[in-house]
């Protein structure tokens, strides 16, 4: 009897009896932070209460789901990437005990690698540009890293960026010297800081400079008062660097443009000193150092300033972060001591100016400004301002108070103006006093 016992404490004890895993190799053995990977473990003596796991140090166990023990030698399981850290990380097979619960374990060191995906480009403005011009150009894509990467290339030829500014993921802008760089097509590249690299093939032309006629689209703004200096823009084709700009009056009166900044062949920035000058049309031109020039006719208009609209006054700016129209934390107090001003004076109008530093694409800052006033307009009212009082105005990248290429100046000008006045301030008024405000 003694031994019958015996037996079936032996028997009870190997079939209660649970054995460690093996693991011998998982496929595939990386994969990307956006994504869900379906793996294969190979190995031993997995059974039905087994588990899988990703181990990192520092990070939370990212553990498998949709596990399928095909037997006692194969697994299949899923893992969601999505954000997870990029790195090694140990494989860990968990069998669960049938007594005590307690584990044992198998681990593969450094199994499994997960990885940033590679960028990708889908778009480029411009398209173009001549060796005769810096330009900066706009990217579109995705899985863009700071630290990027961004050259042209085409053959043995290649031009490395300057100045790459990563925005997001999906948007950043790089900076080109195409000064005597050979005309052709060239593959546009991204490479981010692991190595991944997106190209688009044949995505960028390079014009020869071939001295042609400079032609002006549009200036902005229009019309400026004669008792004020007015920065403006101008966008076109084929402006060199060096050109000069003025506007030129029906009885010969011009008004010379200073600060002139070539920014690229299609756009070029600078101020006019409009004070006392002759109200009425003036036609814009650009001369390139060439002596070949490009006229808009009747393009801007100086008009006398309206005593009726009264003085307006600036209240403190309110600034903002990098790319963002969230009003930040430390300028709550400003924007409640303007708003203690608003309350107090409810017969004044209130003009909101939203600008932005001159990264990225102007129509992108444009819209950013704008975004930006709104939401100090939506603070104000919910504060109880009469939105009939407010009047928004998006003057984007192209009225710089600090006109420096850094990040003091670019600071500065993320911000939104605050203008009151008796009447209502116009446009122009909204940027009436920036040359007197640069820093």
């Amino acid at each position: 009897m003694e031994a019958k016992a015996l037996v079936l404490v032996l028997i009870a004890a190997l079939f209660l009896y649970t054995p460690a895993p093996e693991i011998g190799t998982i496929s595939p053995n990386n994969g990307l932070n956006n994504e869900t990977v379906e793996v294969m473990i190979e190995g031993a003596k997995f059974n039905d209460k087994t588990a899988v796991k990703l181990v990192k140090s520092g990070e939370e166990d990212l553990t498998a789901a949709n596990l399928k023990i095909d037997s006692k030698k194969r697994i299949r399981c899923t893992f969601n990437l999505q954000g997870r850290a990029v790195g090694k990380w140990n494989v860990v097979v968990v069998n669960t005990t049938k007594i005590a619960e307690k584990e044992k374990t198998a681990t593969l060191i450094d199994g499994f690698t997960i990885e940033y995906p590679e960028p990708t480009i889908t778009g480029v403005d411009p398209g173009k540009g001549l060796n005769s011009e810096i330009l900066t150009l706009n990217l579109s894509g995705s899985h863009f890293r700071s630290g990027a990467k961004v050259e042209l290339c085409a053959g043995d030829q290649k031009i490395l960026a300057n100045n790459v500014e990563v925005l997001s993921g999906s948007k950043l802008t790089a900076e080109f010297d195409l000064v005597g760089s050979v005309p052709g097509t060239y593959d546009l590249k991204v490479t981010n800081d692991d190595g991944k690299a997106g190209v688009l093939t044949g995505g960028f032309e390079i014009l020869e400079r071939c001295l042609a006629e400079p032609a002006i689209r549009e200036i902005i703004p229009r019309e400026g008062l004669n008792n004020s200096w007015i920065s403006i823009a101008i966008h076109g084709e084929n402006f060199d660097p060096g050109a000069a700009v003025k506007l030129v009056g029906s009885e010969g009166d011009e008004i010379v443009g200073v600060d002139i900044n070539v920014k690229n062949a299609r756009e070029i920035s600078g101020d006019f000193d409009l004070n006392g000058q002759t109200a009425g049309s003036y036609d814009v031109v650009v001369i390139n150092p060439n002596e070949k020039e490009a006229v808009l006719s009747g393009g801007f208009r100086v008009k006398e300033a309206d005593e009726a609209v009264g003085e307006v006054t600036f209240l403190k700016p309110i600034f903002f972060d990098f790319d963002r129209s969230v009003i930040r934390p430390d300028q709550i107090g400003t924007v409640e001591e303007n708003l203690g001003y608003l309350i107090e004076n409810p017969e004044l109008y209130i003009l909101l100016g939203g600008h932005a530093d001159e990264r990225g694409p102007r129509e992108y800052n444009i819209g950013l400004s704008q975004r930006r006033a709104e939401a100090v307009q939506k603070f104000i009212v919910s504060k109880g301002v009469d939105p009939e009082r407010v009047m928004i105005y998006a003057y984007g990248e192209d009225y710089p108070a600090k006109k420096g290429h850094d990040e003091e100046s670019w600071s500065y000008n993320r911000r939104v103006d605050i203008l009151v006045g008796k009447e209502k301030p116009g446009w122009e008024q909204g940027i009436i006093e920036v040359k007197n405000r640069e820093g």
